[in-house]
């Protein structure tokens, strides 16, 4: 997904870099008082915007999948890893979980936290 968003954003750069391009020409044929210079100048400009927008739709729509993607990924090995490290406290209390003794210990603490 990372080369997808690199390839859209050099793309957009590309087209970019034309429009420039074009857009010199165009006021350089309005120097030169030349419409067909200009008029082909000005429509190669649009069609090469056209292709920097998409681009930029694009990558922005890969960027905006990817950083969600990589929250959740986040999320999820943080719970792993906090899952792993108390592996052998939930083990060695599983009985209490089991018996549901653990919603009384649950109020318990938060009674002791208020006083």
């Amino acid at each position: 997904m990372r080369e997808d968003i690199l390839l859209f954003e050099s793309n957009m750069n590309n087209c970019l870099n034309d429009k420039k391009l074009y857009d010199k020409q165009f006021f350089e044929s309005i120097r030169l008082y030349d419409q067909l210079y200009m008029e082909d100048s000005i429509s190669k400009s649009i069609e090469v915007q056209k292709c920097a927008s998409e681009n930029r739709i694009n990558m922005n729509a890969k960027k905006i999948l990817f950083d969600r993607i990589n929250y959740h990924y986040e999320f999820l090995k943080r719970k792993y890893e906090y899952f792993l490290s108390s592996k052998h406290l939930i083990i060695n209390n599983f009985d209490l979980i089991k018996n549901n003794n653990l919603d009384d210990l649950v109020r318990i603490r938060e009674i002791l936290n208020t006083l």
